[in-house]
């Protein structure tokens, strides 16, 4: 009797236990725990890949606005800005009464200290007490089109394309290779105080120098053809105050 009373004991307290088991179950107890663990291990995944991302994202944008300054900085002259461009060219920006001009050059200006170049020149044109009336650009007759180009280098800053100096700017030759009355020849000797020319000629150094016999004349010597435009952008940066 006494085992049997304890049978049957111990069987109402495991129907008891299954009973509230079924309980926790139905009430979600047993199921919510482990979905609670999975839910917060998902959220923190996706925290630290949020964070990863972000880092990624923000970290490639510092370093592209970074290198792109250190570029800028790096290629700033006498506290002007020059931006590459395709084709090798370096563009600068300069204001203008208020206008903004986007002025591009064949040569940086750091890549024409080698020039020589004589002090002051350059007042020749830019006069304190008043500029020339006309600017004349006399190159060679058999001259290559690169020594064209140096001239059209120094015509737009002398000329009015960028409204800077707005001087009379034309080209010419040093004579009259076949005697055609259309040809506009300035020399040396058709310089003074209110024509200026700028003879470009072949010699054995690239220098900028006014002349001593008539010291309206300056000459823009070139070594060989290249260098013709890298006379004209010192020349041009000279004009400018950007170098000096």
């Amino acid at each position: 009797m006494t085992n049997k009373k304890k049978n049957t004991k111990n069987n109402s307290k495991k129907e008891i236990k299954n009973v509230d088991k079924d309980k926790e179950i139905k009430s979600g107890k047993i199921i919510d725990e482990p979905e609670k663990d999975i839910t917060k291990r998902s959220f923190l995944i996706m925290l630290v890949s949020l964070i990863i991302i972000f880092s990624i994202v923000f970290g490639s944008l510092w370093y592209s606005n970074y290198h792109k300054q250190k570029v800028i900085e790096e290629n700033s002259y006498n506290g002007f800005s020059f931006y590459e461009q395709p084709g090798g060219l370096w563009l600068t920006r300069l204001s203008v009464n208020g206008q903004l001009y986007n002025i591009p050059f064949y040569n940086h200006p750091r890549d024409l200290k080698d020039i020589a170049i004589q002090k002051d020149v350059e007042l020749l044109i830019k006069n304190p007490n008043g500029y020339p009336k006309a600017v004349y650009i006399s190159v060679d007759p058999n001259a290559s089109s690169r020594v064209v180009v140096g001239g059209v280098e120094i015509a737009r800053i002398t000329g009015n394309k960028y409204n800077l100096l707005n001087i009379f700017t034309k080209s010419a030759l040093h004579y009259n290779p076949s005697n055609d009355t259309d040809t506009l020849v300035v020399n040396c000797s058709n310089s003074n105080p209110e024509v200026i020319v700028l003879y470009f000629d072949k010699g054995t150094g690239n220098a900028i120098y006014s002349d001593k016999k008539y010291p309206y004349c300056i000459h823009l010597d070139y070594v060989t053809d290249n260098d013709s435009i890298r006379i004209a952008d010192r020349f041009a940066y000279q004009l400018l105050n950007i170098m000096n």
